[in-house]
């Protein structure tokens, strides 16, 4: 039995310990890093600090201003995007 993918572009997945982290400026203009446990053209999904957990609802806007880790990923400009899902782990 196979699994049929429905999303649009195929994701990268990281673990935690890959050492991935995305700088981001949430809606009230906090900022904050957090580890990226899957990326593609489409979205990214971030494990974000329990201490956020009141700063990020579904619908927010985010804008991504930079990646780190083991390879540096460069931006033309910052990357805005919304909130689709939030799940405590």
């Amino acid at each position: 039995m196979t699994i049929e993918e429905k999303r649009k572009y195929p994701r990268l997945k990281l673990r935690i310990d890959d050492g991935y982290f995305g700088n981001f400026k949430l809606a009230n203009n906090e900022t904050i890093a957090a580890p990226i446990v899957n990326i593609s053209a489409g979205g990214l999904n971030m494990a974000a600090p329990e201490s956020t957990i009141e700063s990020i609802k579904t619908g927010d806007q985010v804008l991504l201003t930079s990646i780190a880790g083991g390879t540096n990923f460069a931006f033309l400009s910052d990357v805005t995007s919304e909130v689709r899902w939030v799940k405590q782990l």
